[in-house]
Formats: C-alpha cells, sequence, structure tokens
C-alpha cells in the first residue's frame, strides 16, 4: 500500500544519508555500501512518476555506476562484474524515460547532480565521456532492436556531458555539443514514432543555432559546419515534415548552398564535395514541387551537382565522393525515392 511504500523510500534515503556520511571518512570500506544502497533507493523512486522523483533516479544510478567503476579501476577483479549490472542499472532506468524532452531534462539535471555529489575532475569526466562516446559506437554496429536502443540512450549521455561541459567552457565544447546533438537526430529519426522525429528536429534545429553562434565568431572553420547543419535540417524537414514545412526545408537548403559557394576552395575537395551535396539535397526537394520554375531549378541544381561529383571522382576515394544519386535520377526523368539517410555529416570527435 502507499503508506508503506512511503515508509520503505524514507527508509532507503536514510541508507544512503548514512552510508554517504561513512563514505566520506573511510572510502575504502564504504563506497561499496554507498552503491548498492544508492541502487535500492533507485529502484524505490522508480516507482514514483513526479519529475523530481526521475531526477533522483537517474542521478542516483549514474551515481552508482559512476562509484563502482572507480572501485573497479583499483580492484578490478572484485568489482568489474558489479560496473556492468551497475550501467545496465542505469540504462534501464535511463530507457524508461523515454523518448521526450522531459526525460532528456532530467537526464542534464541527473549528471549534474551526479557530477557535483562525487566531485568529478575534469578528467574523470572527460573519461566518462569517452565511455558513453565508444560505448554508443560499439553498440550501433549491431543490428538487434536492443542494441540500437541502448545506442541512443548512450547517445543521450553524450549529449548531456557535453551540454554541462559546454556550459563550463563554451569554446570548447559547443561544437562537440552540436556533434553529439546531430548523431543523437540521427538515431530519433530512425525510430519511427511521432514523439522521436519531433525530438530530432529539435535536436537538428538546435544544431543549427550552435553553428550559427560559432560560425558568427569564427567564420572560417564554422561556416561549412553550419552549411552541413542546415542542409541536413532541410533534408529532415523533407522527408519528416508536413507540406506546410516544405517552403522552410526549400529555405534551409538554399542557404547550405550559399554558405558552400561562399566558401568554395579550389585546393579544398572538400568544400566541392560539401557543394554538390548540398546541391543535390536541394535538387532533390524542388523536385517534389510542382511548378515549373521550381522543376527547372531542380534540373539546373541536379547538372551542377552531377558535374562536381564527376569532376572528384578521380580525386578522392570512392567513399568518400558525394552521394548524387538524387541528382541522377532527376536528370534521367526517374522519379526520386526520399532516402532514409541524412545527407551529410562533417567528420569530427564528438
Amino acid at each position: 500500500d502507499a503508506a508503506s511504500r512511503g515508509e520503505a523510500l524514507a527508509h532507503a534515503k536514510e541508507a544512503v544519508s548514512i552510508r554517504r556520511r561513512l563514505a566520506a571518512d573511510q572510502p575504502a570500506v564504504y563506497l561499496p555500501d554507498l552503491a548498492m544502497s544508492l541502487n535500492n533507493l533507485t529502484n524505490r523512486l522508480s516507482e514514483r512518476g513526479d519529475v523530481e522523483s526521475r531526477v533522483e533516479v537517474l542521478a542516483g544510478a549514474l551515481e552508482a555506476f559512476i562509484i563502482v567503476r572507480k572501485l573497479a579501476k583499483q580492484q578490478p577483479i572484485v568489482f568489474v562484474h558489479n560496473t556492468a549490472r551497475a550501467l545496465e542499472n542505469f540504462i534501464y532506468h535511463l530507457s524508461n524515460q523515454g523518448n521526450s524532452a522531459p526525460g532528456s531534462e532530467a537526464l542534464g539535471f541527473a549528471v549534474k547532480s551526479a557530477f557535483a555529489t562525487r566531485g568529478l575532475a575534469d578528467g574523470e569526466v572527460l573519461d566518462l565521456l569517452e565511455l558513453f562516446r565508444t560505448l554508443a559506437s560499439s553498440l550501433s554496429r549491431h543490428e538487434m532492436e536492443t542494441s540500437q536502443l541502448k545506442a541512443s540512450l548512450c547517445n543521450r549521455v553524450v549529449v548531456a556531458i557535453n551540454r554541462k561541459l559546454a556550459a563550463e567552457q563554451p569554446s570548447e565544447y559547443l561544437p562537440r555539443l552540436a556533434i553529439s546533438l546531430s548523431i543523437l537526430a540521427d538515431y530519433l529519426s530512425e525510430q519511427g514514432d511521432a514523439a522521436s522525429r519531433g525530438e530530432a528536429l529539435a535536436c537538428a534545429k538546435e544544431v543549427v543555432s550552435i553553428y550559427r553562434t560559432l560560425a558568427a565568431e569564427q567564420p572560417a572553420p564554422y561556416l561549412p559546419d553550419l552549411a552541413v547543419s542546415l542542409n541536413n535540417l532541410a533534408y529532415f524537414l523533407f522527408k519528416h515534415g508536413a507540406t506546410a514545412a516544405l517552403p522552410e526545408a526549400i529555405g534551409h537548403a538554399r542557404e547550405a548552398v550559399g554558405i558552400c559557394r561562399a566558401v568554395l576552395n579550389s585546393d579544398d575537395l572538400e568544400s566541392s564535395s560539401n557543394l554538390a551535396t548540398a546541391l543535390d539535397s536541394l535538387a532533390e526537394i524542388l523536385s517534389s514541387q510542382s511548378d515549373e520554375t521550381a522543376i527547372a531549378e531542380s534540373k539546373r541544381c541536379a547538372l551542377e551537382a552531377v558535374e562536381i561529383a564527376g569532376s572528384l571522382v578521380q580525386a578522392l576515394p570512392a567513399d568518400a565522393c558525394p552521394n548524387v544519386d538524387a541528382s541522377r535520377k532527376i536528370l534521367a526523368g526517374r522519379p526520386v525515392s526520399v532516402s532514409n539517410d541524412q545527407p551529410h555529416h562533417r567528420e569530427h570527435d564528438q
């Protein structure tokens, strides 16, 4: 009954409080017990559905994982299995948040809380960031639905950590936040449900906003990233948005092409590849329109995209050449089916 559950929760919170004090004085002795108490508390809290409890669940599960992982580095034989269980427990609770803005917000608060409580040094934070980044990348290579879900969840953690770091050191971590948001947007857009697509769109728009800010301060390194992010946003709106979103998609795609032309450098093959990709996307989006002006512009863009791609065939490896299949179909008068892939990503470390 509710009274019993409330009493059990109070006891679990008291156990954490006691063991936290003991662990502060004798960490080697009481940190394992603190991690166990945190896990018990998260299980009790997970029965409640309010926002505060959701944050506490994630913060407690993440703190328990941080503790056990640190212990495993000191005594790997004793704690290595506990680390795996603690990680699974954290990901399980994270999966219960669902794909929603409140879930992402809860995770953000939880990361700040857990990191502050453990007093993590910069090196420890970066170590955790690398762990979740690597884990997400590894899981994404498996086609099983559970692995893909876990990869998406790990990418959420990467975004949350990068967001915290970007708030403290924007010049260094805002670009990494943008990259991790782009990757998360890709995962979310592939999940198919309306909530995931809505969050993916929000991520894509935030990426554009970040790169606008960065490009305003440092045009040379970040204008190409802004163009790519605009291109990705345009294609997402074209693929998933309602008909009313098409003018916005075309506007973003045209802006991407304009930026690519402005930064085009004959000595930089990537800039030519980016322009071809942007032109191909614009051509495909315009080809969906029925008016003659849009169709004519689509064909001009397609022709230029194919010509640029052809000029790069001898200069770039096959896997680095821009994909302009949509433009080739347009020029051949064949129907263009919307791809499941985002058009392009620049390679960076998130």
